[in-house]
């Protein structure tokens, strides 16, 4: 798994509603207050007193991206390194599914199409997500048209699920390295995508160790299709530059 980055606060709080242990590589102040306030297992790459012995450096990624993009680990070597520190890695028994995952032969209509659709995160990083037919996901580029390829098997990342969330974004006042605060509690809106189709949802959560729960708009718990799903956290504004079924001109 990699690169391995820096924890930020609101990373530390998603992990949560998942039941995760946090993984990362050192952090920004508030991703270790998040850590240090919520008590919860952090396992560093760059400041874990076994770091040495979980992480590695790929020699090809430092020489093209440098160290903030070289630094990887396995599953083997997290089990392995939970262990050294006495941490459990067994989901918890009163984390709530996330998911409430439909029949395998159920069928998702949705409110609409959703063929290709497209998420302007922010001016230099434009993403899509194309349904293929054939596959039955959404195959994603990122960077504009870039296929997002995973290095380890060289196949394009693609899921049968996309869910945008849109959340407060906002600068942190007075970070000179203008770190983001994007908040994950609370509600807001969103859409679920999947078969070619799309509903607009609401989200919410209570707080920052609490699981996600996602509605249709009249407040029903929403049943979603079994497979692979992409979560993407949207700055709330951009409603409307996302494109849900984009034609080319």
């Amino acid at each position: 798994y990699g690169p391995v980055r820096s924890v930020r606060h609101y990373t530390v709080s998603l992990g949560q509603a998942f039941g995760t242990l946090t993984v990362g590589a050192g952090g920004s102040p508030m991703g270790y207050t998040m850590v240090k306030t919520l008590g919860i297992p952090y396992l560093d790459g760059v400041n874990g007193a076994y770091s040495g012995l979980g992480f590695y450096r790929d020699k090809a990624r430092m020489e093209k991206a440098g160290a903030a993009h070289s630094l990887m680990t396995t599953g083997e070597r997290l089990i392995k390194l939970a262990s050294r520190n006495g941490w459990s890695t067994e989901a918890q028994s009163d984390v709530r599914p996330v998911f409430n995952f439909a029949d395998e032969d159920a069928v998702f209509t949705g409110s609409g199409e959703a063929m290709h659709v497209c998420i302007p995160y922010s001016a230099s990083q434009y993403v899509q997500m194309i349904y293929s037919r054939t596959a039955g996901t959404y195959y994603r580029y990122q960077l504009g048209d870039r296929a997002h390829i995973d290095a380890e098997n060289g196949e394009q990342l693609n899921f049968t699920n996309v869910f945008l969330l849109f959340a407060e974004t906002a600068a942190v006042p007075d970070d000179t390295e203008g770190r983001l605060d994007i908040v994950t509690t609370g509600e807001g809106s969103g859409y679920y995508v999947s078969g070619g189709r799309y509903m607009p949802i609401k989200w919410s959560r209570i707080g920052d160790t609490s699981s996600f729960i996602f509605t249709d708009e009249a407040g029903n718990v929403i049943s979603v299709t079994p497979g692979k799903t992409f979560i993407s956290v949207v700055p709330k504004g951009t409603e409307s530059q996302i494109e849900l079924n984009y034609k080319a001109n």
